[in-house]
């Protein structure tokens, strides 16, 4: 593999396994971070095939660790934008005002 080519490699996200063995090790589960939060264990469960800022913040905060760092593909687009943002903001004409 080139040095160009490994650039893009995309980071996997975690496999869902992996996430409740974290969530063990940490003495937690599931079903706790659910009571905890006072939400429907559904509302916990959905970060397995959905992208739930509040719930995946809430596992990453038990396993202690960044919601980006466990599900890298649900924040690159995010990312993306944010890095165009800056970037257009910083290219505005001097003198003109961003509204």
């Amino acid at each position: 593999m080139s040095a160009h080519s490994k650039s893009h490699v995309k980071p996997a996200d975690w496999q869902w396994p992996d996430v409740k063995a974290a969530l063990e090790k940490a003495g937690s589960s599931l079903a706790q971070i659910a009571r905890d939060s006072g939400v429907d264990i559904t509302a916990i469960t959905g970060v397995k095939n959905r992208h739930l800022p509040t719930s995946q913040k809430r596992i990453a905060d038990v396993i202690g660790m960044s919601p980006r760092d466990i599900w890298p593909s649900r924040y690159q687009n995010a990312d993306r934008a944010r890095k165009t943002r800056t970037r257009s903001m910083t290219c505005t004409r001097k003198g003109s005002q961003a509204a």
